[in-house]
């Protein structure tokens, strides 16, 4: 009996935290003469262009629409990309820009989330507030 009960509470538990982690992603300029402003589904994320966001969300396909502001010449160019984002994992997009060429969104990474680091509801504003 007490195997029993054991397995269904750890089978309780398992799918408590399979339906408990979220995912979200991470945009990131490589350089830091650049600015970002992150547009998700047409709804803007951050007012204030940062270097680094970060959002917390489910899973799905997204509509991602990034605002590059340069400012060495204070001009601003547009990324858009779709993208897939599975449960239970965080996705790191970097900004490259090559001479001459436009820029583009590329994911460099894959995090699984597990961490308290992820879980910290702080980490994952809509806006930093600074």
């Amino acid at each position: 009996m007490k195997k029993f009960v054991s397995a269904v509470v750890f089978f309780l538990v398992t799918i408590h935290a399979a339906f408990a982690y979220t995912s979200g992603f991470a945009i990131q300029t490589s350089d830091k003469s650049q600015l970002v402003q992150v547009y998700i589904n047409g709804k803007l994320y951050n007012k204030k262009p940062t270097h680094f966001i970060r959002i917390k969300s489910t899973q799905g396909t997204f509509h991602l629409k990034v605002k590059i502001l340069n400012l060495h010449g204070y001009t601003w160019q547009e990324v858009v990309k779709t993208v897939k984002i599975s449960k239970g994992f965080e996705y790191y997009f970097t900004i490259v820009q090559r001479e001459g060429k436009k820029p583009e969104l590329n994911q460099t990474k894959r995090y699984p989330i597990y961490s308290k680091y992820f879980l910290d509801y702080s980490l994952y504003t809509k806006e930093n507030r600074s």
